[in-house]
């Protein structure tokens, strides 16, 4: 607590907007009794999965706004952070468009080495948004990923969701 660098401590939110400097904490795990102590529960991975959305509205309406940029930028930003925790996390990166539910890009066990394989992940994307029909998946998508995750037992495993869609799905 009351450090200069960190993560953001979430008591004292009001003093960071006030203009204190000292508003973030460091954070670790504490030091274990015994090393084979260890739980299951510690050294299992979690799962991850990343819904992104590759319909052809992406593509259609990507010169208007660029959210098909947008969702690529995302999507490159994820699998260049994810890159480095590795041995904490698994993850998938699903996409989802007017053909089907479930696309997969990245499956969990097997993330991409190298920049050239995330490049050509990203172009796998691209190549689908302008190949597909036009319709939505998006509550299917959901429903696949959370399913996708829950294929082995795993604890505290999030599924994020990229849409261009207005469905009040948040």
């Amino acid at each position: 607590r009351n450090r200069s660098d960190g993560e953001l401590d979430d008591a004292r939110l009001v003093e960071g907007v006030a203009g204190d400097r000292l508003v973030f904490k460091k954070r670790g795990r504490a030091e274990a009794q015994d090393v084979h102590s260890q739980t299951s529960e510690d050294t299992r991975k979690r799962r991850i999965c990343f819904v992104m959305d590759c319909s052809g509205s992406m593509y259609r309406f990507n010169g208007l706004d660029g959210r098909l940029n947008r969702m690529l930028e995302a999507t490159c930003l994820i699998l260049e952070a994810m890159q480095a925790h590795t041995d904490r996390y698994d993850f998938a990166v699903l996409g989802h468009s007017g053909e089907t539910p479930k696309v997969e890009f990245v499956e969990f066990g097997k993330p991409p080495t190298s920049r050239g394989d995330r490049l050509k992940i990203l172009q796998q994307m691209l190549a689908h948004t302008q190949f597909c029909l036009a319709g939505d998946h998006t509550i299917e998508a959901t429903h696949a990923a959370i399913d996708y995750v829950l294929d082995e037992l795993a604890s505290e495993s999030p599924s994020a969701l990229a849409d261009d869609a207005d469905d009040g799905v948040a």
